[in-house]
């Protein structure tokens, strides 16, 4: 902390933060700072860290937790909605409190949305008298342009299209597994449906710290490497698959891999 430049020096006095997939730590620090907290928002998979998925007991603790001592429980999952058609808390099969969703539920077109338990969005309602107790306006709320590109988007990703987008992933991971067993060099594939992340590394993942401590200079490599391939990825090496995708691409996709890779291991030696 802090992951980026800007952030002023009271924000961490504004929070408690709490380290991912660590129960009985992030437990204990909770239960230290329950009477000041009024929310708990965390991705129940890390999406920009490297599509890093919690545990089932990690978020299991979290909502135990929170419901017992009356704090609400955010899901941030403008990345994580992808993992399936109800997205993470559909996957793990709980439900927060709160959910912020982002450009997934308008097809790729610029949109922001939030939701949750009635009795906290009907602080938002603008039937009240005297109006909302909590306003919310937007220069770009209820876009029309949006609205339909979402409501497209809501007919054509049905749960059977999640599932083929998710088998079509879980192809991708194997082929680029299988590139690293070949080449000996230490791969790990994580994310949940079509999200997937590469890490260079043979060391157990499971939180930000341990995705901070791989090889950046090496992944940049990869990544540069796969631009001159004619792919381009993010430069931490994360992507989705979409409905588009088949087989030919993802082929090709790990047949460019293997041959960044292959170059990287000759420039080593």
């Amino acid at each position: 902390m802090p992951a980026t430049e800007g952030l002023g020096e009271g924000t961490l006095d504004q929070v408690v933060v709490i380290p991912f997939n660590e129960t009985t730590i992030a437990k204990r620090r909770l239960e230290e700072n329950k009477d000041d907290l009024a929310a708990v928002i965390i991705e129940p998979m890390l999406g920009s860290v490297g599509m890093l998925p919690a545990t089932s007991e990690f978020l299991s603790m979290l909502r135990e937790f929170t419901a017992d001592n009356g704090i609400i429980l955010i899901f941030d999952e403008v990345i994580s909605y992808r993992a399936s058609s109800g997205g993470c808390q559909e996957y793990y099969g709980i439900t927060p409190d709160m959910t912020s969703l982002g450009k997934i539920i308008g097809g790729g077109f610029s949109i922001g949305a939030f939701g949750g338990k009635k009795s906290i969005m009907d602080l938002y309602d603008p039937s009240q008298t005297g109006g909302p107790r909590v306003a919310h306006a937007g220069t770009f709320n209820a876009n029309p342009v949006t609205m339909l590109a979402g409501a497209a988007t809501l007919d054509e990703l049905t749960p059977a299209v999640y599932q083929e987008l998710a088998e079509k992933t879980d192809y991708l991971k194997s082929e680029i597994l299988k590139v690293g067993k070949e080449l000996e060099i230490p791969i790990q594939v994580t994310g949940i449906g079509s999200l997937f992340g590469i890490h260079f590394t043979g060391e157990e993942l499971v939180g930000y710290r341990d995705i901070a401590a791989e090889d950046a200079a090496f992944r940049h490599k990869v990544f540069l490497g796969m631009l001159n391939e004619g792919i381009l990825m993010a430069s931490n090496l994360v992507g989705a698959v979409s409905t588009e995708l088949g087989i030919t691409e993802m082929d090709a996709f790990t047949a460019a891999l293997r041959r960044v890779l292959e170059r990287a291991l000759a420039q080593a030696n």
